[in-house]
């Protein structure tokens, strides 16, 4: 959830930054149509400028001044362009020299209505005179104060120009500057693979705009100095430089569509990064089930250690029975070495009972190569006890390390917990900047409605000095009755230009104001872009980190899937085990029911043996008394007890064959004794093995 709202949070800063952007252009826009504005109307001034002189030099015209001041007056006509910034001083001796040429007509008129003397009209011819030397006088002033007018308006307009030029080359520069350096990190984040192909087509692109845009700018220069030569193709070269600026918007519109199309190919980034963190959910739910099977496998290993503890305590009481088999056959030797000794002592006295003696050591013997079959099988049984000791050891390492793993990837989850809840910090953190920067949206957006404000004021004003040149039109109207209300005109006019001017210069005040503010703006956007940028390597970080723990996660699978195989082998071995441990307690119990069986019968044995030999000495002693030889009828018993004998142990192999034979799975363990007993050959002891 932390890196759906990462994510959201950097696609709304992205749009914000677009918006930014297509406010700067809109502003930038805006300037251009007050620009625009202003040359319109100066263009509208110098036509306005235009009728007042031709009106004007109609009501000269019409004074009917002699052929002396018309020419004059038509030459002032011809110099007369910036009449609007002429000094007042100026206009006030031009008031004075008309009053005075009036004079004079009136002193003519009345000197030829009244026929006075010549002297008077010689007077009155060099009052002319002297008028038209003062007119001279001022009309060369006036010319002179033009001049100086029209060269502080064209060097005016020039640096006006020049300014917008140079503001408006700066500006795009800048524009295509920050263009260039956002499309190419977002190209150097999102596809690598193409940084050199897409780089250097932008730069491609960019050379061929900054080509366009210096010939155009050459055409402006050109352009520039038509204008200075003819103030009428002023009109036609902003409708050029129009033209050129739809241009320039066009070629930021196809920038803008290439931005475009990189936020999309980082909006299927994001889509992959989401995909990398439900994969990562997933990855953490394998975890919490793998920690629920890791839980599970620990009962289970206890188990084990128990089952162990309880086979390991059958062990030993296995071998305490066997220790207690071992006495058992020890005493049985014990015995059969006290009969053996008496049968030593009595060997001089009863050499009839030899053969007996004898057959008694073949079947000792017989019961030593039993006792010795039971060892080795004994020894069978220690060396597997000692397989599943080992095993049970090797298996309880096992179990540790795997619980020393599981601690290990136990503190790799914590990690990646610590790691997450870090980015979820920084999350926060730019929770914060986004705050700070929807503030600075509220800003750019109080400026969007100042200069909407500036923009209607603007318009209110354009609207009222569009009536006020109306009226001033049909004032001029009624002006050509009157030269001295036109002039007073003129000076209101001159008037409202300064006024125009000064609130041309306070829009440019504002103008530099929003422009500085706007910088303000751009360097929180590059700091805002920059921390984008290190939340997105971050983010890169945190998706390795997220593709380590994949890889670790994958490995502990694998080890788990080991530690399952294991545990199935164990549980098969322990099956193995307990198996075999019915085995031996089977091998035990008749084992046990042998040495009982045996121990009757050599213990009845002996008893028959004593008793014959208490009969024996009986009768000899009588035959001793009688002298009369009596052996050959004492050897007579023997043969008895012989094939009482056999019959005893025939009838005991064949109940202990039975036995095994019924149980198929303790056929095997009867092989090695009937090897030993019916003495098998190893082709013989491979086919038993084959049937069993």
């Amino acid at each position: 959830m932390a890196d759906k709202s990462s994510e959201e949070e950097i696609a709304r800063l992205k749009d914000e930054l677009n918006e930014a952007i297509q406010s700067r252009e809109q502003k930038m826009e805006k300037e251009r149509g007050v620009m625009r504005g202003l040359v319109e109307k100066i263009r509208t001034l110098t036509e306005e400028r235009d009728e007042w002189t031709q009106k004007y030099n109609d009501a000269v015209q019409q004074s009917g001044q002699q052929e002396n001041g018309t020419k004059q007056v038509a030459s002032l006509k011809n110099q007369v362009e910036e009449l609007l910034l002429e000094k007042e001083e100026s206009k006030k001796s031009l008031l004075h020299f008309m009053k005075k040429a009036d004079e004079a007509e009136r002193a003519l008129a009345d000197a030829t209505t009244s026929q006075q003397q010549p002297d008077q009209v010689a007077a009155l011819q060099s009052k002319v005179d002297t008028l038209e030397a003062s007119i001279k006088e001022a009309t060369t002033e006036h010319e002179r104060i033009l001049q100086e007018e029209k060269e502080k308006l064209i060097s005016q307009h020039e640096h006006t120009l020049e300014d917008e030029k140079k503001k408006w080359t700066t500006e795009h520069e800048r524009i295509l500057q920050e263009e260039k350096e956002k499309l190419i990190s977002q190209h150097e984040h999102t596809l690598e693979d193409e940084k050199k192909k897409w780089t250097t087509e932008h730069e491609r692109i960019l050379q061929e705009e900054k080509d366009k845009l210096t010939a155009k700018m050459d055409q402006l220069i050109a352009e520039h100095s038509e204008r200075l030569s003819q103030l009428d193709q002023a009109a036609a070269s902003t409708v050029d430089h129009q033209q050129q600026l739809n241009e320039a918007r066009d070629t930021i519109q196809s920038l803008e569509q290439k931005l475009k199309d990189k936020e999309e190919s980082v909006k299927v980034a994001k889509d992959m990064l989401h995909e990398r963190d439900m994969e990562l959910d997933t990855a953490r739910k394998q975890v919490d089930t793998l920690r629920a099977s890791q839980s599970e496998l620990e009962d289970k290993s206890k188990k084990y250690v128990n089952v162990l503890s309880k086979t390991k305590k059958q062990i030993l009481k296995l071998e305490k029975e066997k220790a207690d088999a071992v006495e058992e056959m020890n005493t049985i030797r014990e015995q059969l070495s006290t009969a053996e000794s008496s049968n030593d002592t009595l060997k001089e006295n009863i050499k009839r009972l030899e053969t007996n003696v004898s057959q008694l050591e073949d079947d000792v013997n017989k019961l030593n190569g039993r006792l010795h079959s039971n060892e080795s099988e004994m020894t069978i049984l220690r060396k597997e006890r000692k397989e599943a000791v080992d095993a049970k050891n090797k298996m309880f390492d096992e179990l540790q390390i795997k619980q020393a793993e599981f601690e290990s990837s136990q503190n790799l989850a914590e990690s990646l917990q610590h790691r997450l809840t870090e980015s979820e910090r920084q999350l926060k953190e730019v929770n914060e900047r986004m705050t700070a920067m929807e503030e600075y949206q509220s800003m750019v957006e109080e400026l969007r409605r100042e200069l909407d404000d500036n923009k209607k004021r603007f318009t209110k004003e354009k609207e009222k000095w569009a009536t006020e040149l109306d009226d001033c039109k049909s004032q001029l109207q009624s002006a050509k009755a009157n030269g001295d209300s036109a002039h007073s005109k003129v000076e209101e006019l001159n008037q409202q230009i300064k006024s125009l001017n000064d609130e041309l210069n306070a829009v440019r005040d504002d103008l530099n104001v929003k422009t500085k503010g706007l910088q303000v703006l751009e360097g929180d956007k590059e700091a805002l872009l920059e921390r984008i940028d290190d939340l997105e390597a971050d983010l890169e970080k945190s998706v390795q980190d997220r593709d380590d723990a994949q890889d670790a996660m994958k490995k502990l699978e694998e080890k788990v899937q080991n530690l399952e195989q294991a545990k199935n082998t164990h549980d098969k071995e322990l099956e193995s085990l307990r198996v075999r441990e019915g085995h031996l307690k089977t091998l035990n119990k008749t084992l046990k029911d042998e040495v009982r069986k045996l121990s009757k019968n050599v213990l009845a044995e002996s008893q028959q043996q004593l008793q014959q030999q208490q009969q024996q000495q009986q009768q000899q002693q009588q035959a001793s008394r009688s002298s009369s030889p009596a052996e050959p009828s004492s050897p007579a018993p023997a043969p008895a007890v012989k094939t009482k004998e056999d019959e005893i142990n025939l009838e005991y192999l064949r109940n202990v064959i039975l036995k095994f034979l019924e149980n198929k799975p303790t056929r095997a363990q009867l092989i090695p004794v009937l090897t030993m007993m019916l003495k098998f050959s190893p082709e013989e002891i491979r086919r038993l093995q084959a049937k069993a």
